[in-house]
């Protein structure tokens, strides 16, 4: 039991480090994963949710130190990329991505379609 909960807290790790942003749902998933290896490993039901509480709201606190959020994506597109590709593209990252501000320039790379910044 203690091993799957290894794993899951492992797993969770994994997932806020390769994160472009914490955002709720991300959080939300995480804690659930959490709490379902929680209660496997017979962890009290009142305490995988205070546990959950107190995770949940450290995680959307915008005031931790040291940790800043990405909010700025940078894209250089290359010479030889049509208009409408790199429209398409755009629209995509800002769907995806609808909290963080998109700079698009022409970065005149001939061999590259993009170079990106995720800052």
């Amino acid at each position: 039991m203690l091993e799957k909960l290894g794993q899951t807290i492992k797993k969770a790790t994994d997932k806020i480090a390769n994160a472009i942003f914490l955002d709720k749902n991300l959080v939300d998933s995480i804690i659930r994963d959490l709490q379902r290896a929680l209660i496997e490993a017979d962890v009290n039901i009142s305490l995988v949710k205070d546990l959950s509480d107190k995770i949940r709201k450290s995680a959307l606190d915008e005031r931790i130190k040291g940790i800043e959020k990405k909010e700025h994506i940078t894209i250089f597109y290359g010479q030889k990329l049509s208009n409408a590709d790199l429209e398409s593209t755009i629209e995509a990252i800002k769907t995806s991505f609808p909290q963080q501000e998109v700079e698009v320039h022409e970065g005149g790379q001939p061999f590259y379609q993009f170079i990106v910044s995720i800052e």
